[in-house]
């Protein structure tokens, strides 16, 4: 039961990879398919390390290790959009701030635009010759093919989980001397949370996925706060580069501080309920 539900998972996050680059490569993107791809990807992510720790051949892990980082290529290039369509939200949202001149906002916004609008002529054909449907056809029939060991399939998720979660451990200790290394503690975090996902969606107990589920569920929660921090981190790094106004950039950067200590005691309020 619990390979052939490890196996559709991987399945349907592999169709929801191959429809979103359908949709971006064709010119045919909707609101969310940049993000739908990005997250596809994400949640690939931990079935790929559990394909690699089963598997005896090593040319087979040669091939796995390389779709690996084919994905994770597509995942670098698409960070750039995706980082941009965050600073146009953030400046639409300021556009009431009286400390930003109207002609210099209305300035740096078309800039932003502009480089949108290059960026979309670039980054398509980027991607494409990536070529990220062969490597969703050999996860597909590597799937298809998929047989393990129940013991040890569970014994590879139980070992995967621990080391996610020393790591999440060790990065909230340092979060409570450093809220600086939020960033790090953002990306573990995330690692921690789809691993999570698969051990629910791999079944089992009934009492076990559902705490499974509940834990998903935390860890999304805090995921978004600290996401919301890391984009405020983006646009203010960007702002800076960029030299907008001063008294603009010291107002994000209050926003971003602000943030930053909301998201991080949200976090620990939260860290007692992680480890259940």
């Amino acid at each position: 039961m619990a390979i052939r539900k490890f196996r559709q998972h991987t399945l349907q996050i592999i169709s929801v990879m191959n429809q979103s680059h359908r949709e971006f490569t064709t010119y045919q993107c909707g609101k969310e398919t940049v993000h739908d791809l990005r997250v596809s990807i994400r949640r690939l992510m931990p079935l790929i390390k559990v394909l690699i720790r089963l598997e005896d051949e090593r040319q087979v892990v040669t091939r796995l290790k390389y779709h690996q980082q084919q994905c994770k290529n597509v995942l670098k290039a698409l960070s750039a959009p995706r980082d941009l369509e965050v600073q146009i939200r953030l400046t639409s949202s300021l556009q009431q701030s009286r400390s930003w001149p109207k002609h210099a906002k209305q300035s740096y916004t078309d800039s932003l635009y502009e480089e949108k609008a290059r960026l979309d002529k670039e980054i398509v054909p980027t991607v494409t010759a990536m070529n990220l449907p062969e490597s969703t056809r050999f996860f597909s029939r590597k799937m298809k093919h998929f047989s393990c060991d129940k013991a040890l399939f569970r014994e590879t998720l139980h070992t995967l989980h621990t080391q996610l979660e020393e790591k999440l451990r060790q990065s909230v200790s340092e979060l409570k001397k450093h809220n600086e290394r939020f960033h790090q503690a953002r990306i573990v975090l995330k690692k921690f949370r789809y691993h999570v996902e698969l051990e629910t969606a791999a079944g089992g107990h009934m009492t076990v996925r559902e705490s499974m589920a509940d834990q998903a569920g935390i860890l999304k929660q805090i995921q978004d706060h600290l996401g919301d921090t890391h984009d405020l981190s983006v646009a203010l790094m960007m702002m800076k580069a960029r030299k907008v106004d001063r008294s603009v950039v010291r107002h994000v950067e209050t926003l971003y501080q602000r943030h930053l200590i909301r998201s991080v005691d949200y976090l620990l309020s939260r860290e007692a309920l992680l480890w259940k």
